[in-house]
Order: C-alpha cells, then sequence, then structure tokens
C-alpha cells in the first residue's frame, strides 16, 4: 500500500502543471521570478522505487511546467 501512494504522489506532483492552463508571460516579472525560467519546458523524470521487500518499480513521467497566473506562478 505504501508503494501504491508513493508512485500516486509522484504522479500527481508530476501532473500538477498539466492542469493549470498555460498564460503568456508576463513582460515585467522581477529579477527573482526570471531565475525560474530555467525550469519552464519538458522534463522527463526517471523514479526507481526500490522497497525493502518487493520488487524494484521504474516510473518514467514527463513533466511541463509552465508559466500561469499572468507569470506569477510556475
Amino acid at each position: 500500500m505504501r508503494l501504491f501512494s508513493t508512485i500516486l504522489a509522484l504522479t500527481l506532483f508530476a501532473n500538477t502543471s498539466l492542469v493549470c492552463a498555460a498564460e503568456s508571460d508576463a513582460p515585467n516579472r522581477s529579477p527573482e521570478l526570471q531565475v525560474l525560467d530555467r525550469y519552464v519546458g519538458t522534463w522527463t523524470v526517471n523514479v526507481t522505487v526500490k522497497p525493502t521487500d518487493g520488487e524494484e518499480i521504474e516510473i518514467k513521467v514527463d513533466s511541463r511546467p509552465r508559466w500561469t497566473r499572468g507569470g506569477r506562478f510556475l
């Protein structure tokens, strides 16, 4: 059951960026927010779950973070 909850949590985390609708970038983002531009794009996340009493499971998830809410949230 713990393995299932771990996989579910990782899947939900990776898909949260897909739920939010992307909006156009705000041209006046602060320099502190502009640092986060390096995380925008498509990322492939590979997770290996190694339980002590079971079989190893590999999970591959594509994550697509984008700026939302007027370029204020990633």
